[in-house]
């Protein structure tokens, strides 16, 4: 067993849930003491509290427009729960929406979050979908290859969902080639179809936001991955695209999220975003010198997941291999030693099987013995150097 080295554990998993940034508390307590009424009453209350949901909207616009001026509207911008929510709402209502012949099939991948590929499984066997899901390369890059083919073998593709950066490998990927593709597609066909959806949720920190590059129709963020409140979050929604409501209710969030809107968790969004937006490329430069110190100093046993090519892989994120050990063994005797990292991703963590489907996507079969280091703003570099030390002696004992 190792002594805790500092008074407090050391965070390495701001993959799984940032703390919210202190000048978000701030301004969500203002929301909280003085402009709490609901935003959807006509008296003058409840006016400014819609002012100020409105001003998030344009907010959230405005960064995903980057130096396209409006390029995002603010009526493309819908608030949700989360990037769960969002991700459900995506898929479930471009389905709901679809008028094409038979049953329709959503083009996915072998890693994409629990929430979208859960969710396309148990639409295949409720027999309300066909799927394909893309494999993977050594990097954890999508296989462009295998994509084109399948965009070339269905004529009745509804849906094609890749999220922008992996939660697990911290891969970004090409987006934009996907988009190209699928313009292709939609030429060939003569149609709308396939809309294009990608879950963002663990990019914003890192890379470039701007929706006209990217070329997608729905795009999900999380308020819980980027210093802001849990349980927030938005779905860009591309104006004209194809898609119906999945909740019932009243007629917030145009008609498509129902229910009283949560203004503190909504503005505390926005504020967030604008924060990470202005913070990134100060805070790139310094996680990618902690990432590229962990890389040379990690044990010869020890090897990375994926590719650590700094244009393709985000710079708080080090996944790691370690052939013969378990995982969920490894974790607690971080813990004990008074570091927090995880195996994966959390929403798979207290499931009976916890392996890797992500890191086995790449044919290393190393998916029960890896672990996920992502680092965050609280990450200095005694944390890593600490890290380095636990690591060589749990691995020789």
């Amino acid at each position: 067993m190792f002594s805790r080295i500092f008074g407090q554990k050391i965070y390495l998993d701001y993959a799984a849930i940032t703390p919210v940034d202190l000048r978000v508390v701030k301004i969500m307590n203002k929301i909280l003491k003085s402009h709490w009424h609901n935003p959807s009453s006509l008296y003058d209350a409840g006016v400014q509290a819609s002012k100020y949901l409105e001003k998030s909207r344009k907010d959230v616009s405005a960064i995903l427009s980057g130096v396209s001026a409006n390029s995002v509207h603010s009526d493309e911008i819908i608030f949700t729960g989360g990037g769960t929510e969002s991700n459900n709402m995506a898929i479930q209502g471009v389905l709901k929406a679809w008028k094409g012949v038979g049953l329709p099939h959503i083009v996915t991948t072998a890693i994409e979050h629990p929430s979208v590929k859960k969710l396309v499984e148990n639409l295949i066997k409720e027999s309300k979908i066909t799927a394909s899901f893309v494999g993977v390369d050594a990097d954890g890059l999508v296989d462009l290859k295998e994509l084109k083919e399948i965009l070339q073998t269905h004529k009745n593709i509804a849906l094609v969902s890749v999220m922008l950066v992996n939660n697990e490998l911290g891969t970004i990927q090409p987006i934009s080639e996907i988009a190209s593709l699928i313009r292709k597609y939609r030429k060939e066909q003569g149609g709308v179809y396939p809309i294009f959806h990608t879950d963002a949720c663990q990019a914003p920190n890192y890379i470039d936001m701007q929706i006209d590059k990217m070329g997608v129709d729905l795009l999900t963020l999380d308020g819980g991955k980027i210093y802001g409140p849990r349980g927030t979050g938005c779905l860009y929604i591309k104006r004209n695209t194809p898609i119906h409501k999945i909740f019932f209710g009243g007629a917030q969030e145009s008609d498509l999220r129902p229910g009283t809107e949560n203004l503190p968790g909504i503005v505390g969004f926005a504020a967030a975003l604008r924060l990470v937006h202005a913070d990134k490329e100060k805070e790139n430069n310094r996680l990618r010198s902690f990432q590229e110190y962990i890389k040379k100093n990690l044990p010869e046993s020890v090897s990375i997941n994926g590719t650590m090519d700094p244009d393709k892989r985000i710079s708080n994120n080090v996944n790691i291999c370690l052939p013969g050990l378990d995982a969920e063994f490894l974790l607690f005797k971080f813990d004990v030693a008074g570091i927090e990292l995880s195996t994966g991703t959390t929403c798979q963590n207290k499931q009976e099987d916890s392996r890797s489907y992500v890191v086995d996507a790449l044919g290393n079969e190393c998916g029960g013995s890896s672990l996920r280091i992502s680092m965050g703003r609280g990450t200095t570099k005694r944390h890593v150097e600490t890290f380095i030390k636990v690591l060589g002696k749990i691995i020789k004992k």
